[in-house]
């Protein structure tokens, strides 16, 4: 069975692809599976030793040819399609439909060389996804695309284009939860559409499901001190900027000693943070790290046990950082967005309103702290891990329901 799939680029793109790495450790138990990956953008460089079929379409040399490639292969039917299902239509919306179908039209013509696949397998629910449908419709091909946190809640990113068109075609929707796959089907119309959750490397971690092993320090109940852990980029959408100011009620309400660390963020993101916690915290209370590999991260996590996460994204997909998080036996304290309920154990663990006033979450989590014992969440956090995020298991079943519907 010959299998493209259509990323963004090759290597896979930190953060966002890189979990594609373990992904394909799973494609290649299965003999049966030619794989051919298909970047929109190829640095030429490689993971490992082994080789792999990396297509690489011929690229347009000049702004006048890369507009005339997007026209000639524009998909005006799917674009009428999208219109007419979304009903009332903008300005906006049409020049977005426009902009985006460029793109994809676009894409279509660098890929003009690519041999006949039985599967097209699009990474990403938005350009991808058209361009893979398209080609399956030609060679009367199966398709299907991922949705994770982007390409899927429009409530952030607005009217998405082509997603009812999608939904309308015959290619099949995977969703990383329930959540998101009960979110699709009321949005955007009926359509095929199935359950395959991301999953992480458990081994790097340690956890089983006996439990973990925690530091000797760390206590059956809430102690005087608590540590505070987020790892994320710092962008609106992350709000981080509000941990602080959380921490610095939560010091007044609690009588606590908390500590924080924060690992993600550009070297100027960073000193910017910095700046904005010294006004809510004492410095010796925090760190602040720019982003560093995902070992290290998984080693910080790992070396904190019976810690608090905490995140506060006003949108996420299924946050792989929270998934970490529980498998190294850590609590949680998340906003309730996206599909984060999915992973999430309540009550052990902590879900704030997303639209809620600080006020409102520093009564919550001290409520919550007063109430918890962090070495029983730990233990269950990491069980639940052990039993649920499995990245073998599920790319397993993924790679499975590919080949054998």
């Amino acid at each position: 069975m010959r299998v493209a799939i259509l990323t963004q680029s090759y290597p896979f793109q930190i953060a966002s692809e890189n979990f594609l790495v373990e992904e394909e450790a799973v494609w290649r138990a299965f003999p049966e599976a030619e794989i051919t990956w298909v970047p929109d953008v190829a640095s030429g460089e490689t993971y490992g030793h082994q080789s792999r079929n990396i297509f690489s379409g011929v690229r347009q040399k000049s702004a006048l040819k890369i507009a005339m490639s997007g026209l000639c292969n524009f998909p005006w039917r799917y674009a009428w399609n999208d219109l007419r299902l979304f009903g009332r239509v903008s300005t906006k919306v049409v020049w977005n439909t426009v902009k985006e179908g460029m793109q994809i039209g676009y894409r279509l013509s660098r890929l003009s060389g690519l041999p006949e696949q039985d599967v097209y397998y699009a990474y990403w629910g938005r350009t991808d996804a058209v361009v893979a449908t398209i080609l399956a419709t030609k060679w009367n091909a199966k398709c299907i695309y991922r949705n994770h946190r982007f390409d899927l809640y429009e409530e952030r990113s607005g009217p998405i284009p082509f997603k009812r068109a999608l939904a309308s075609s015959e290619s099949e929707g995977l969703y990383l939860s329930q959540v998101a796959k009960d979110y699709a089907l009321s949005r955007f119309g009926h359509h095929l559409a199935s359950v395959h959750p991301l999953g992480i490397n458990l081994s790097q971690i340690g956890t089983t499901n006996s439990g973990i092993a925690f530091k000797p320090e760390v206590a059956q109940g809430v102690e005087k001190d608590l540590a505070v852990v987020s790892v994320s980029g710092i962008s609106p959408v992350k709000r981080v900027s509000l941990i602080p100011q959380l921490l610095a009620r939560l010091s007044e309400t609690t009588g606590m000693r908390l500590s924080w660390l924060h690992v993600g963020g550009s070297a100027s993101e960073v000193a910017q943070l910095a700046l904005e916690a010294g006004a809510q915290l004492d410095r010796s209370q925090f760190e602040i790290l720019p982003f560093v590999p995902n070992s290290e991260i998984i080693g910080i996590l790992k070396a904190k046990p019976g810690a608090v996460f905490i995140n506060v994204s006003i949108s996420e997909g299924v946050p792989v950082s929270i998934m970490e998080a529980m498998a190294s036996g850590l609590a949680i304290i998340a906003t309730d967005v996206g599909s984060t309920k999915s992973i999430v154990l309540e009550p052990a663990n902590l879900l704030l309103p997303g639209q809620g006033s600080l006020t409102e979450w520093s009564e919550l989590v001290s409520g919550w702290l007063r109430a918890t014992n962090l070495g029983d969440t730990a233990l269950k956090n990491a069980r639940f891990a052990a039993e649920k995020f499995d990245h073998i298991r599920n790319y397993e079943a993924l790679v499975k329901h590919v080949i054998h519907g």
